[in-house]
């Protein structure tokens, strides 16, 4: 397996095996000795397109943070992080949980980085919580929402992004406000959606509204006709497909074949990608569904305004912004360095020589804001209770915020049916 840097010219640091603990700089050697920050990518199988976009998201940051340049131009601190410009380093994790565990006890107890990301979403992450508890190192999970790996008992970890129970949490209120009174939910079996589903039939129940099948289903699924075909049969007003990426695309093109035909669709997750879902099902099918975006080019929170400008730079469009084929990652991995440079430009040395410093920090209440909107966790968990994704909906080939109504483009559309 090949190595990745990011760092500019800094030359590659050799493993190194003592004991395991965060790499500290001498006094002495402070301004020449890079800062490593590693973590495991998946830039190969089912996570590879959004593992890739986190990874641009947390060279963005990088990039900011070694000039002091974009958010960071005002900032008093010197450049990079405790005066030590930061180098990443990464592998492939194939998007497989047990290589991600590899890779972190490598990075820990090998490499010895000063701080160490966990892999890309909630069931890699709730696999290597552990190691991290076990190393004391704190974790901050930018790309992983569920809500039960953080509950289980680790109070090492904090999560950056909004939580599952928040992603669709508006979502009921439009079902009810529309009169519809069944729904048929199909969910990708992960931890991840499994917390998604209990919160969305949980607020469903509260309102009198019926859930009359949960159908579940394993990553990488090929055929979903016996799903579909049990759906069919239940007649919902309202299906709910929880599925990322090529799972979504293939659900959803088989339902349309079936001419599974709601007066609602909503696909969690796994309309993101312009590039990915509606060039994969057809325009005619991706209309009328209703999606989550977890960052939002009308945001005026801190670092939202720098990370899109930086982005349209880097990558040439700007993210999530009209029929943009980008998604939320890139912002989870910007909002992960945003969160560890807070931590670290308060607490100083402090921080990286006991990480717990850094979670009770970010725990305290004193960081108010991120690029992906207000920001604040429960103490006991770690898990976030501030930031909100926002809503959109395909109408006539375009991709238009429908919730909350502080970024509102245009109204939910119902009732509405794919053409497809």
């Amino acid at each position: 397996m090949k190595r990745k840097y990011f760092a500019g010219s800094l030359a590659a640091i050799a493993l190194l095996v003592t004991t395991v603990a965060p790499a500290t700089a001498t006094v002495g050697s402070r301004h020449t000795k890079p800062f490593v920050i590693a973590l495991p990518v998946s830039l190969s199988g089912g996570n590879a397109q959004v593992g890739q976009e986190f990874l641009t998201g947390l060279k963005i940051w990088v990039d900011m943070v070694n000039n002091n340049t974009g958010l960071y131009a005002k900032r008093r601190a010197p450049k990079g992080l405790l005066g030590r410009k930061v180098k990443l380093i990464f592998d492939d994790d194939q998007s497989r949980s047990d290589e991600a565990g590899k890779l972190v006890t490598k990075y820990i107890s090998q490499l010895r980085a000063d701080f160490v990301f966990p892999p890309y979403g909630s069931g890699s992450t709730g696999v290597v919580a552990s190691i991290f508890k076990q190393n004391n190192y704190a974790l901050i999970g930018a790309s992983a929402a569920s809500e039960s790996i953080y509950s289980a008992g680790f109070d090492n970890m904090v999560m950056a992004v909004s939580s599952s129970s928040k992603w669709f949490a508006a979502l009921p209120d439009m079902v009810q406000t529309a009169g519809y009174k069944t729904v048929s939910i199909v969910t990708l079996n992960n931890p991840f959606t499994i917390d998604s589903e209990r919160y969305l039939s949980k607020q469903f129940a509260g309102r009198k509204i019926t859930v009359k099948g949960i159908e579940s289903f394993s990553f990488g699924n090929k055929d979903f006709s016996a799903i579909w075909t049990k759906v069919k049969a239940q007649n919902p007003d309202v299906v709910i497909l929880q599925a990322f990426g090529g799972d979504a695309v293939t659900a959803m093109k088989q339902a349309a074949e079936l001419k599974i035909s709601p007066k609602m669709w909503a696909v969690v997750a796994g309309a993101w990608r312009n590039d990915v879902f509606v060039s994969g099902v057809g325009a005619a099918t991706a209309d009328c569904v209703i999606g989550d975006q977890h960052w939002n080019s009308k945001l005026n929170t801190k670092g939202a305004k720098e990370f899109a400008r930086a982005y349209a730079k880097k990558m040439g469009s700007n993210p999530l912004s009209g029929n943009a084929g980008s998604d939320g990652s890139a912002a989870w991995g910007f909002a992960g360095g945003q969160l560890l440079t807070e931590a670290l430009d308060y607490l100083g040395e402090a921080g990286l020589k006991d990480q717990q410093k850094i979670v009770n920090f970010l725990k305290s209440g004193k960081v108010k804001e991120t690029a992906l909107g207000k920001f604040a966790v429960d103490r006991r968990t770690g898990i976030n209770t501030a930031t909100e994704p926002t809503l959109f909906q395909f109408q006539n080939g375009k991709r238009v915020t429908i919730s909350p109504k502080s970024v509102m483009e245009a109204p939910v559309k119902l009732p509405c049916k794919p053409k497809g």
